[in-house]
């Protein structure tokens, strides 16, 4: 994993003198994103978003002949008690966390100015979350903090470990009183998580914090060199207080003073042409009118004829003990209006009638605590012989059947009737029996065992799909114990994974094997599918073995907000 910091210094400028060279591109094909100097004078609204009135001023002043800069100010007054950061200015254009994707720019705090009575400029210059069109520091997502040391704060985490290179920093930014004694900075995104803080120290670039690509799954509470403290006694870790949103607009929170910014340039390493393409994909995130009102809208998504349904997939053919059971237990805890299985009941492929007796039976234990309906479906491992095929409908009745439930069709079919992997004669006539006396209904959901349209040899499958042209209709299936979608004939056909059976658990971006159930919701329009894996639900009294280390951390919000309400005067002994 990496280190949060990589203390590096005195990294040489790549591309030639300081100076105007100071600001000249990685590579020479770099794509601009966004340049700005103000010099004519005025702050362009159409570009920037401001956030100014009652409590400090943004403006654009002449730092120069010809030259001008922002300058925003606040004047430290918290409206609340707690909040401090009034004065926020934040670009309308959002960039991509792509081909270093990064920010140059010039700070300084104008000490000479009548009303600079605070002389710590108090500020988040640098990226922030997307979907705020105002940056505060709750926004962050990586971003230079200057609260009473500096700091790289990623992630909207507030007050992160203090720079490496705090002390050398901070003499840097406090020599930075005029255009001329500006900071030079550059704040560099990840190409999926992190960002990298350099500062120009009048003959160098110096690295002071690299988080680039650091991994997201790291444990929280893992014990090693990534684990921090914050100023109010946090733990922070790598991977937790990461940035990794794709997204990110260029933010500045001055909070005490006068802070003075000039000369920015966003550009990434992208050719024009891909970085342009990038651009036309960037999300927007209008802020809806305000309604008067503490809710949205009062249309209730309670439609009387939209339901709920869940589906699971094998569990044996490989059986792992336990993962059944809590998918049973957890299925109750959604509360589905029923639950249909693609079958794989048992392992079966055995003719001892006692053998297949007892895992029948033994299934039908399992679904004792289930306290909903669960529809059968039958697999290749739970009719695999006459013996077995006998034993079924002396425990079920028939083998394929239909149903319909709020003028939904639901078509249970058998995938080895007769043949190996086939549909007998029998079960395509039942079944077109069943689609003609149900032409009206608003929608056909067909479970079957085996995803036979992948087949090539004569399964019955052609007939029997032929039969549902004309009518909206899904198909669910299962058997090969990964997730695949697919369409055909403009309809969805989903192949689920696995519910316990065997599985190399790679997960859906890496080989679709993982342990789910499916979650249907119903309406005119068609089924709505979520997959929902089972480590990924947990009950309500879920519990680990660190509660302990989870009541400290309670306990330091506690007495960070004991201490706020004390300084507030709210606090009674």
């Amino acid at each position: 994993m990496p280190e949060y910091f990589h203390k590096t210094v005195g990294q040489a400028v790549i591309g030639g003198i300081i100076c105007l060279a100071l600001f000249s591109t990685i590579r020479a094909d770099a794509a601009i994103l966004l340049t700005e100097d103000w010099n004519d004078g005025t702050f362009n609204a159409d570009v920037w978003n401001k956030a100014v009135e009652p409590l400090g001023r943004v403006e654009v002043v002449e730092v120069g002949v010809g030259d001008h800069a922002l300058a925003l100010w606040d004047n430290h007054a918290p409206a609340n008690g707690l909040s401090q950061w009034n004065v926020s200015v934040t670009s309308r254009q959002i960039f991509p966390r792509a081909g270093n994707t990064r920010v140059r720019l010039k700070v300084w705090s104008d000490l000479k100015r009548e009303d600079a009575s605070a002389a710590t400029s108090q500020c988040l210059a640098g990226w922030h979350l997307p979907f705020y069109e105002l940056a505060t520091y709750f926004t962050q997502e990586a971003a230079l903090n200057t609260f009473a040391r500096y700091s790289l704060d990623e992630n909207r985490g507030f007050g992160h470990a203090r720079l490496p290179d705090n002390d050398a920093f901070d003499a840097a930014f406090n020599k930075a009183v005029s255009k001329e004694t500006a900071l030079a900075l550059r704040v560099t995104l990840g190409e999926r998580t992190g960002a990298m803080l350099e500062w120009h120290d009048g003959a160098a670039w110096r690295a002071s914090v690299d988080t680039r690509n650091t991994q997201l799954d790291a444990d929280p509470l893992e014990r090693g060199s990534s684990i921090r403290k914050d100023d109010f006694g946090n733990t922070l870790a790598a991977g937790v207080n990461i940035g990794s949103s794709p997204w990110a607009r260029l933010g500045f929170v001055p909070a005490s003073g006068w802070l003075m910014v000039d000369d920015i340039v966003v550009e990434n390493d992208l050719s024009e042409t891909e970085a342009a393409a990038l651009m036309a994909d960037a999300p927007t995130f209008a802020s809806p009118p305000a309604p008067g009102r503490p809710w949205t809208h009062l249309k209730f998504n309670n439609d009387p004829q939209n339901f709920q349904f869940v589906i699971t997939s094998d569990l044996t053919g490989g059986y792992r003990p336990g993962v059944w059971e809590d998918a049973v237990r957890k299925t109750n805890l959604l509360q589905p209006e029923f639950v249909i299985t693609v079958g794989d009941l048992v392992e079966g492929y055995v003719e001892n009638r006692q053998l297949i007796e007892r895992q029948f039976q033994e299934f039908d234990r399992t679904l004792k605590p289930l306290t909903m309906p669960f529809f059968y479906v039958a697999g290749n491992h739970d009719i695999s012989n006459a013996a077995m095929g006998e034993v079924w409908r002396e425990h079920y009745g028939r083998e394929y059947y239909h149903f319909v439930y709020k003028d939904v069709l639901f078509l249970c079919m058998q995938s080895n009737d007769g043949a190996h992997y086939g549909l007998s004669s029998e079960q395509i006539d039942y079944f077109r029996r069943v689609l003609r006396e149900n032409p009206d209904a608003r929608w056909t959901n067909v479970f079957i065992h085996d995803p036979m349209w992948l087949y090539d040899w004569e399964t019955g499958w052609g007939e029997f799909e032929s039969l549902l042209q004309g009518r909206p209709y899904s198909v669910f299936a299962g058997h090969v114990h990964l997730y695949a979608k697919m369409e055909r004939h403009n309809q969805d056909y989903y192949i689920l994974a696995t519910t316990g059976g065997s599985s190399t658990l790679g997960g859906a971006k890496v080989d679709g094997q993982f342990d789910h159930v499916m979650w249907v919701t119903m309406s005119d329009e068609g089924p709505t599918v979520l997959n929902i894996t089972l480590d990924g639900m947990l009950p309500g009294d879920v519990r680990h073995d660190r509660m302990e280390a989870v009541r400290e951390q309670l306990e330091v919000k506690r007495r960070f907000m004991e201490g706020a309400a004390k300084r507030l005067g709210r606090w009674k002994e």
